[in-house]
């Protein structure tokens, strides 16, 4: 990937909140319409050419507006975690956590901590067993994806199911995706699911943690890409350093 110049920076920065806000496609007429960037709609419409030629945005139909890639949620991601932190939430977190010396209880604390100030299904892995919180809410979205599709909407949640209860194929498919990438921050691992009617991406956002000695493990939430990113990453990001120092 080519290093972008902060007008792009801007420009994609846009386009990903735009489509996590649930617009299918965005175009360089609806982004010249904003009047954020101060530049000519010819000018627009090029550095969307060049996003697209970066492999941060790609075309859904012939001549019909973009969307961001997973490299452009990546790197979405990459500069919330450069920027300020969600302080409301940090803060309410400290308020709710008591730090004991049953490591048990703090995990099932954060993880609890994260369900509430989350609506996407959450999860924490240590040594042989995942936690998770909020799977009901996991299979209400895919209940209103697939409802005229039964037979996928059973065969894709009993994947997920297997996939987050089985911790050591969850763990060893987190590590990799992070170790390909070269992670430092909050990751994104993308789940397709296909179906006979459709294509759906779900994601994994999460972050590394290791508890003295022991193995590396991981936090973070799976669901749409409509991730509250913007109060949601910084929340993964201060738990699992709070792990860390356990």
């Amino acid at each position: 990937m080519q290093s972008l110049t902060q007008r792009q920076l801007k420009i994609l920065k846009k386009i990903v909140e735009l489509y996590l806000q649930g617009v299918p496609e965005i175009s360089s007429l609806m982004l010249t319409s904003l009047n954020l960037f101060n530049v000519s709609s010819a000018t627009l419409r090029n550095e969307l050419t060049v996003l697209t030629n970066s492999g941060y945005l790609k075309k859904t139909h012939y001549a019909a507006g973009r969307i961001p890639t997973l490299q452009a949620l990546q790197l979405y991601i990459n500069l919330l975690n450069k920027e300020q932190s969600a302080q409301s939430n940090i803060t309410k977190l400290y308020n709710d956590l008591q730090i004991t010396n049953n490591i048990y209880d703090i995990l099932i604390q954060i993880i609890n901590i994260l369900s509430r100030l989350n609506n996407h299904t959450v999860f924490i892995t240590f040594k042989n067993n995942t936690f998770l919180r909020n799977l009901k809410n996991l299979a209400k979205s895919l209940d209103n994806l697939y409802k005229k599709d039964s037979n996928s909407y059973l065969s894709i949640l009993n994947y997920v199911i297997d996939m987050l209860e089985n911790t050591n194929v969850l763990r060893h498919k987190l590590q990799d995706y992070y170790a390909v990438f070269n992670l430092q921050t909050v990751a994104t691992l993308p789940i397709e699911f296909k179906s006979q009617q459709q294509n759906d991406l779900f994601l994994i956002s999460y972050a590394p943690f290791k508890i003295k000695q022991e193995s590396l493990e991981f936090i973070g939430i799976i669901g749409r890409p409509d991730i509250q990113y913007i109060e949601t990453i910084p929340l993964i990001k201060e738990l699992a350093s709070i792990l860390s120092t356990i």
